[in-house]
């Protein structure tokens, strides 16, 4: 057979399988959780044994994702063959097998990681969270994406990786802690439902609820200086400025989700989806910046650039 005829695997098919931009995105989250959770308990800045570790804990969370993403496709190859035939999977440029070895080999890499970080840092919660967060995976993958419990189980997903980040630190997790990460998920379940149709045109209704559960999720965040000691932080101490901050964020956020809303096109409420996605990246340096300094929240923002660079050669979505 003739290499037209055969497809053959690329360095893009497996960004592709993998969807790797958003791979930044869960290594951003736990980063953050990290440095919040440290910042929160110690008011110290980071240290390089520290350091050390979150660079460990974001390889960490980013493999859970690209395993879950992988996985995703694996499990859906049957109705991607009918409704997506262009994808590295069911077109055949990446066969079956390979797709499952790296899959079930990321998520391995990502538990064996967060089990030795676990063991580092003498913390049995996480443990119980990294292996909480890759059965929720697997759950999602292969049993409740199509189904009403799929967004909360995308949810889920994310609020367990900022709490793993968190649990990193050696630190019990407070209620502070559980309403930060459960903020960040709740975005997460409106930006999933916002996404679900967004192969086709959209519904106005669905599209407005989502956005309603996004902004929720937001305003937890945005409501940080009434479940956290404002001497713990140092721009808290200004709540008024954290409240502007909050909420010129959430109008950048969401003036995309708005605008598919009004023309609810697949190619409107995709942009949507994907400038979500990156606004995430933004509300985990706004955490840093207010459990530590504008340095903290400098390093977790440049997890945006490998994002969009890498957003040109395979989608976010």
């Amino acid at each position: 057979m003739s290499d037209a005829e055969e497809p053959r695997s690329t360095f893009n098919d497996y960004l592709q399988l993998t969807r790797a931009p958003n791979g930044f995105t869960a290594a951003a989250d736990s980063m953050a959780g990290f440095i919040f959770a440290y910042g929160f308990t110690y008011g110290l800045a980071l240290d390089a044994p520290q350091w050390g570790v979150v660079a460990v804990v974001a390889c960490v969370s980013a493999a859970i994702y690209l395993a879950g993403t992988t996985l995703n496709d694996v499990f859906d190859l049957e109705l991607d063959r009918r409704e997506r035939p262009e994808r590295p999977l069911p077109s055949g440029r990446i066969s079956l097998i390979a797709a499952k070895r790296l899959g079930f080999g990321l998520l391995a890499v990502g538990l064996c990681g967060g089990v030795a970080v676990a063991a580092f840092v003498q913390s049995l919660t996480s443990g119980v969270l990294i292996v909480a967060l890759a059965a929720c995976v697997i759950a999602y993958d292969a049993k409740l994406k199509s189904t009403i419990l799929g967004p909360l189980a995308m949810g889920a997903c994310r609020t367990l990786n900022i709490l793993f980040g968190m649990s990193a630190t050696g630190t019990a997790l407070n209620s502070g802690f559980f309403l930060v990460a459960c903020g960040i998920g709740l975005y997460i379940v409106g930006v999933t439902i916002f996404a679900g149709t967004e192969a086709t045109r959209s519904e106005r209704r669905r599209l407005l609820f989502a956005t309603a559960i996004m902004l929720a999720g937001l305003g937890v965040i945005a409501a940080l200086p009434t479940y956290c000691p404002p001497k713990t932080f140092a721009l808290l101490e200004a709540p008024g400025r954290w409240y502007i901050l909050a909420v010129a964020m959430t109008l950048m956020t969401l003036w995309r989700p708005i605008k598919a809303i009004v023309s609810p096109t697949s190619a409107d409420v995709q942009l949507a989806v994907v400038h979500c996605i990156l606004s995430l990246i933004i509300f985990d340096a706004m955490l840093c910046y207010a459990a530590i300094d504008a340095f903290h929240a400098m390093l977790v923002t440049f997890f945006l650039f490998p994002t969009v660079l890498l957003s040109r050669l395979a989608s976010m979505t």
